[in-house]
């Protein structure tokens, strides 16, 4: 992204265990003009519970078809600390945004990917993520296809 996107950014992911959010978070801590938007299902914000507290909490997680971002984290977790220091900001999205997120790539874009993965796009396509002002650009980590052909069929109905 150094190459590809010079300037003012906001990089947008899924969270689920915090692995990818610390990384891109590492990342931009080298440059003044990125920010880090993490995003989890509104059924299952562990994630922004375990930094709100220091560390991990359990949750009852509800049923959400981004499941490859649910769970809790596990005692001992550094992710929970790299992203309260380097993620700019934590949301969710509910089951409807991530719904309208498979279809939209998958009708716009051609894209297919599984409810974890679009997560963070549809973030963006809710109007939730600020581009940071007008020369700000977005970009949003579109990641995993493992997408059930019912559940895809289900969502594209």
């Amino acid at each position: 992204m150094d190459a590809q996107c010079p300037g003012p950014l906001t990089v947008v992911c899924t969270v689920g265990g915090g692995g990818l959010a610390s990384g891109l978070g590492l990342w931009a801590a080298t440059r003044d003009d990125v920010r880090v938007v993490g995003v989890e299902p509104e059924a299952a914000p562990a994630v922004a519970a375990a930094v709100r507290a220091g560390h991990p909490v359990p949750l009852d997680l509800g049923e959400t078809v981004a499941d490859g971002i649910t769970a809790n984290l596990e005692p001992g977790s550094v992710t929970i600390d790299l992203v309260a220091r380097h993620v700019d900001r934590l949301l969710t999205v509910t089951e409807d945004e991530i719904a309208e997120a498979v279809r939209h790539l998958v009708r716009a874009h051609g894209i297919v990917a599984e409810g974890a993965g679009a997560a963070a796009y549809a973030a963006v396509l809710a109007g939730k993520v600020d581009t940071g002002g007008e020369d700000g650009r977005v970009v949003a980590v579109v990641s995993g296809r493992n997408i059930a052909l019912g559940t895809l069929a289900r969502l594209l109905a």
